[in-house]
């Protein structure tokens, strides 16, 4: 890095509506109050108010034993994505996005079954 610039490694949603069609229920349930404060509808935002919507409680029963565990998994893949990013390791970073969506659409396969 220079002494005025610097390099940082970042990730985001392109498009946020695609997050909705993608995973429809799961945005239901991530946003069943409304759109979250920060106004993103992302892929990382989605995993986190999975995430917070599950840590207290406030998924019906039957949907939270569902979820639980791909739920939990996303969102430590959140979390490693986020900490790959910090490290500058862009492509550890890529194969976490891939791994993180495809817990996602676990979660989504497994809410649609109920």
């Amino acid at each position: 890095m220079g002494r005025y610039l610097q390099v940082r490694v970042s990730v985001s949603t392109v498009d946020e509506d695609a997050v909705t069609r993608a995973w429809p229920t799961l945005a239901k349930l991530a946003w069943a109050d409304g759109p979250p404060p920060e106004g993103r509808k992302g892929v990382l935002e989605l995993t986190s108010a999975l995430a917070d919507r599950l840590e207290l409680g406030m998924l019906p029963a039957g949907t939270a034993k569902a979820v639980e565990k791909t739920a939990r998994r996303a969102e430590a893949l959140r979390l490693e994505l986020e900490e790959a990013l910090a490290g500058r390791k862009p492509a550890e970073a890529d194969q976490k996005t891939y791994a993180l969506e495809d817990s996602l659409g676990e979660a989504e396969d497994l809410v649609r079954k109920l």
